[in-house]
């Protein structure tokens, strides 16, 4: 007896859903930027969406640096312990060891990759310095990092200019040490309104 056969449905294939995603804080910054900068000059739409453009790919190319930067970083790094191993195992782990394994991997950075002794060290230690710290090396700059280098600076301070950076059209390079100093003050006036309080709680 013949079988039947089985009559399958049609099952129409998913499509994605179009997903319009937010335009990026650098984007609007630079937009509002460059209608500043051209004032009332006035400018077509073609004139102005070239110089957006350009605008947006070089912000793109130093994001871009900004990461090659944290590699090479990571490089010397690797580079500075490869010296200080294998000059280790010839002399032992003494300071004069160290100090003949420095002057090795400041004379590859010269030789080798044309740094000079301060560029290599400079490098190296904002390495050392944001290593610990999530997102400084890929969302600062290397002038914003050496503004924010000193110790004095604590990772919540360098957390708020990252979100200062990022959510703020108003954002310059410059304007970090006056934006810290105001999260200080605001921070010293909580403190201050809270001891207030807790003396007098303890006075009741």
């Amino acid at each position: 007896m013949p079988q039947k056969k089985i009559k399958t449905e049609h099952v129409p294939a998913v499509r994605a859903d179009i997903v319009n995603f937010p335009v990026q804080p650098e984007v609007s910054r630079a937009e509002i930027a460059l209608r500043n900068a051209l004032g009332t000059v006035p400018v077509n739409e073609d004139a102005f969406s070239r110089l957006l453009q350009c605008v947006r790919n070089i912000q793109r190319t130093k994001d871009k640096i900004s990461r090659l930067l944290q590699d090479l970083g990571a490089d010397l790094q690797l580079m500075h312990e490869s010296t200080t191993e294998i000059v280790a195992a010839e002399y032992g782990d003494t300071r004069a060891a160290r100090s003949r394994a420095r002057e090795m991997f400041f004379t590859i950075a010269e030789d080798a990759l044309d740094l000079t002794r301060s560029q290599a060290q400079l490098y190296l230690s904002l390495y050392h310095r944001f290593l610990q710290h999530n997102g400084a090396l890929s969302k600062l700059n290397i002038g914003e990092l050496m503004v924010l280098r000193r110790r004095d600076y604590s990772a919540e301070e360098i957390d708020a200019v990252i979100e200062f950076k990022e959510n703020d059209p108003a954002y310059h390079r410059k304007d970090i040490r006056k934006f810290v100093e105001r999260l200080r003050k605001q921070e010293e006036e909580v403190i201050d309104v809270q001891t207030k309080l807790d003396i007098a709680t303890a006075e009741l």
